[in-house]
């Protein structure tokens, strides 16, 4: 029997993960909502059927196998105790993941959750490292030597709190009315890009250890845009001299996640709302040889989010599980 549990439910992200689970009847037998004491009580749902949110107790925590850790940008990560020791946590937070546990994209560097002797607490890697290596990895087969990056974020990168902000900017501004202080950002977000919190030196830098390539040289620049939902990147890459457009295509065409866009010109944030794909628009030859520009989106709480964290759970409870093999079919989304 699996048991999953996910704490913070109620979390931007935790409503998102809870829901694709409920569709995901293949991978557990038992999924719990748990919370600290003064969550308990609290009526939450998986798919149609009315639930409570557990008190976090160790009489709650003690048979579960995997424990989803959601929370809002900001908050303190403090893993509840009472876990078995054969359990694994997983930190799911849009900003700010600590950088003490192993950032995993699944697909790419998965397979380390599954491996001996891995850590207790992982996390789910930034969805802009999310995006990023799913672009990146097919490229090495072309002699990848270089990246730079820009990155556009969504409000919700931080949290209800952060989509609430935004909602109550661009109203004030359409109503003419004085604008709102910014406790989020720090500035104006409605019909504006400000600098984000997440800097692109540490995004950076986890897409270098997820990929774990060497020679391989990545920069990001990261902006926080005005949009509820989603985020843009345009990459720059670097590649065998060689190397074509059609070559180009022809490697990213080998990735389960990527969706070439059928409109690649206007390819824009809202695309890829609620879609578990990342969306590839132009494939653009630079001023040099085996030079390209790619412009891509995804959405962070599906794609980047919810779908990356099953991914990683996959791997660790042993990715195709149990319960198939003991009959039960599997339905809803996939990786």
């Amino acid at each position: 029997m699996t048991r999953l549990a996910i704490w913070g439910a109620e979390s931007l992200l935790g409503r998102e993960l809870k829901g694709t689970l409920a569709g995901r009847r293949d991978l557990w037998d038992d999924l719990r909502l748990l919370g600290p004491q003064s969550d308990s009580s609290t009526v939450s749902e998986i798919g149609d059927e009315a639930t409570l949110i557990l008190p976090g107790t160790e009489e709650n925590l003690s048979d579960v196998d995997l424990l989803f850790y959601c929370t809002e940008p900001g908050e303190a990560v403090d893993i509840p105790t009472g876990l078995p020791e054969r359990a694994r946590t997983i930190v799911v937070s849009g900003d700010q993941l600590p950088d003490e546990y192993p950032a995993l994209v699944a697909g790419v560097n998965s397979e380390d959750a599954a491996s001996a002797g891995r850590p207790v607490t992982l996390s789910s890697a930034h969805p802009a490292v999310v995006a990023l290596a799913h672009l990146l990895e097919p490229l090495f087969a072309l002699g990848l030597q270089s990246c730079e990056a820009s990155v556009v974020l969504p409000s919700s990168i931080r949290g209800q709190e952060g989509v609430d902000e935004l909602l109550a900017q661009t109203r004030s501004i359409l109503a003419f009315e004085p604008r709102p202080e910014s406790s989020i950002f720090g500035h104006q977000l409605a019909f504006n890009i400000v600098p984000s919190s997440y800097s692109g030196e540490r995004i950076a830098r986890a897409v270098h250890e997820v990929l774990g390539r060497d020679p391989f040289r990545v920069a990001v620049q990261a902006s926080v845009g005005g949009v509820f939902h989603s985020l843009l990147v345009g990459v720059h890459v670097g590649l065998s001299s060689s190397i074509d457009k059609a070559a180009v295509r022809k490697a990213l065409d080998t990735s389960s996640i990527i969706e070439f866009s059928k409109h690649p010109e206007t390819l824009s944030p809202i695309d890829a709302a609620g879609s578990s794909s990342l969306h590839l628009g132009t494939i653009e030859p630079s001023s040099a040889p085996g030079r390209f520009w790619l412009r891509a989106v995804m959405d962070n709480l599906t794609t980047g989010g919810a779908l990356n964290a099953i991914g990683i759970a996959e791997a660790v409870l042993g990715a195709g599980g149990a319960k198939e093999a003991r009959g039960t079919s599997a339905d809803g989304c996939t990786m």
